[in-house]
């Protein structure tokens, strides 16, 4: 029988990213024929019945017991340390050693070994990790800012957010392979769009903060002989960090200030707002836009995605870019992360728009078929000379938010945005009648409270399990979301009373009025595609994912190089650890009395992470100097 060793049939042993070869029977008609460079470093002829050497690996059984400690190398690595060696042979290196001698320059490598304990199993690692997480205390988190709690629809959370075939997905380089995945990335681009008003967006950045960075870099490409920058001071402050850190290599000068009284000159070449502002307020932007394009400058509003619903978006009022994160659509809030942000301009610009784009091209006999477009913009293509540093996307919660939009659809949407409003303007009605003092009159889901005391009042609720957002020494911030119910308006009625009980009855709390003024009223219809007005059932959705799953799951039976890489990354145990003891539930910002579990132990997490990945991966004493 005369056999060929293919690469696409790597399998992965023993969680590493080792590849090993096997024997496979040369069939005359190959649809994927091996290259004649490819061939040319594959070993002449194979056989099947040696036993125990390089050119036959026995597999383990699936569920095979793994003991209560991990398994002697030895055996459980006999088949990659063979394959190691066979590349070393080929390479002229007698050892691992030797090859990283020559290629890793020693005044990089670390001169000690690492500082880590015995490894454990999988299970151990798993029981520790969760030890830890149950130190964390899951509050109810009211802090906002542009990160909130949210319900992951059962049928997204079992079939996409749980799925390896998705969670474990590379970027989309073979469209012919991944047409599924590159249709819920134009679900989310068309999302987009139509939310923001705007006409091109990309298939996500990394998170809000970056994406209002990347916004400041297209406004200086498009004004290059211009140097000064203006964020609003409503802006969430960890969006204002970031920009201000991307700045100052650049050179360019950060203005802070109120949007109101800023005038612009020659000098400035962009600027960025918050719409709704980081304290709940809604502000009519237009007559600011207006400025800003008269002075010659672009003006990008980070913008709330759900808010967008019911709001004037961004793109009508005549904003340049949008930017924003599309964590509140079914992504759980995971400690800060991930989560996609989305980037929305007008078409003029999108050759300095930083990120993927998925496009639509059409094959000889008519039929769509999705691929990534605009290529030139990346890195790998034009290095040096590229628009951003930004060639890629949170493609897996990408994927969740357009999921979650086609499961609700524009009318589900819209329903979620008026009852988180409803409530919010509930509460408010409730503090008006106990005395206290709301900033703004105009909000969505978020109210700035006056206060007497506002340390003392965030002390009061963490006592009862809630976690506000200070504004200042006396005033507080209340942020709703989708998980709000009637029996947390009572809760935050009793923790501005100043008591610990529900104390408030269900009739003193009435339907309140609509707090959005008539200006930032949104008029526009939004998801007009079929796509957003068919999978509303839970049958339906389960059949659309099952589509578009197909569509790309001959993706998850060959051997995709870049599916091995992010397999390393987003493990099936990973996923479990991230769902015990409530982990997706903590939020970034919450104070360091919830979330204990994550600030004191964070480096026993990373300890027991380390120090089972480095045994699986059985690797020598000089890769963990080099590592370290």
């Amino acid at each position: 029988m005369n056999t060929v060793a293919d690469h696409r049939t790597s399998e992965t042993l023993d969680f590493t990213n080792q590849f090993v070869v096997f024997g496979r029977e040369l069939r005359s008609q190959s649809s994927f024929p091996l290259l004649p460079s490819v061939g040319a470093f594959l070993p002449p002829r194979l056989d099947l019945r040696k036993r125990n050497s390089h050119e036959f690996i026995e597999i383990p059984q699936a569920g095979a017991w793994q003991g209560q400690r991990a398994p002697e190398p030895s055996q459980s690595a006999r088949g990659s340390a063979a394959s190691l060696q066979w590349m070393l042979r080929g390479l002229g290196f007698k050892s691992l050693d030797s090859l990283i001698d020559v290629a890793v320059p020693k005044n990089i490598r670390l001169d000690r070994e690492l500082n880590l304990p015995e490894a454990k199993s999988e299970s151990e690692a798993l029981a520790e990790l969760g030890a830890i997480s149950r130190k964390n205390t899951v509050a109810r988190s009211f802090i906002g800012a542009g990160y909130y709690d949210c319900v992951t629809p059962a049928v997204i959370q079992r079939n996409i957010l749980e799925n390896p075939g998705w969670y474990t997905a590379y970027t989309p380089y073979q469209a012919e392979i991944a047409q599924g995945r590159l249709e819920a990335l134009l679900n989310f681009q068309q999302m987009i769009m139509d939310l923001t008003a705007l006409d091109i967006a990309n298939a996500s950045l990394l998170d809000e903060a970056t994406a209002a960075a990347e916004a400041m870099s297209l406004c200086r490409a498009v004004a290059p002989n211009r140097k000064a920058f203006f964020v609003a001071d409503n802006c969430h402050p960890q969006t204002i960090a970031v920009v201000q850190t991307r700045a100052k290599p650049l050179g360019i000068d950060i203005k802070i200030g109120d949007y109101s009284r800023f005038k612009f000159d020659d000098t400035v070449f962009g600027a960025l707002v918050q719409y709704p502002a980081t304290d709940g307020g809604i502000y009519d932007y237009s007559e600011f836009v207006k400025q800003a394009h008269n002075a010659g400058a672009l003006v990008v509003v980070a913008a709330d995605i759900l808010a967008l619903t019911l709001l004037k978006p961004p793109g009508e009022f005549g904003a340049d870019v949008a930017v924003g994160s599309t964590q509140r659509f079914g992504v759980p809030l995971g400690f800060g992360g991930p989560h996609a942000a989305y980037f929305a301009t007008r078409d003029q610009h999108k050759r300095h728009m930083p990120g993927r784009l998925v496009g639509v091209s059409h094959d000889k006999e008519g039929r769509p078929a999705y691929r990534l477009a605009l290529q030139t913009r990346e890195q790998h293509i034009r290095r040096d000379r590229a628009t951003s540093n930004i060639c890629t996307a949170a493609v897996f919660p990408a994927v969740i938010a357009s999921m979650y939009a086609v499961y609700h659809g524009p009318h589900g949407l819209r329903a979620i945005a008026k009852g988180v409003h409803r409530l919010t303007s509930q509460l408010a009605d409730g503090l008006h009648a106990l005395g206290c003092t709301i900033t703004h009159e105009d909000f969505f889901d978020t109210i700035s409270v006056e206060v007497k005391s506002g340390s003392a009042l965030i002390e009061h609720a963490q006592k009862v399990g809630c976690n506000l957002r200070p504004l200042g020494p006396r005033a507080v911030a209340v942020s709703l979301d989708e998980t709000t119910t009637p029996r947390d308006i009572k809760l935050l009625m009793s923790i501005f009373r100043g008591t610990t009980a529900r104390d408030l009855a269900a009739d003193d709390l009435c339907e309140p009025p609509l707090r959005i003024p008539q200006f930032a009223v949104r008029t526009s219809q939004i998801l007009s595609h079929p796509a957003f007005n068919t999978h509303h059932t839970e049958t339906e959705m389960l059949r659309y994912i099952k589509k578009t799953r197909i569509a790309r799951s001959f993706a998850n039976h060959v051997d995709d190089p870049t599916r091995f890489v992010h397999n390393e990354i987003n493990r099936h145990s990973g996923n479990v650890s991230d769902f015990v003891a409530g982990s997706f539930q903590v939020a970034s910002v919450c104070s360091r009395r919830t979330d204990g579990g994550i600030h004191r132990d964070l480096q026993a997490a990373r300890r027991v992470a380390c120090r089972n990945h480095w045994f699986r991966r059985g690797i020598t004493a000089t890769q963990r100097r080099i590592a370290g």
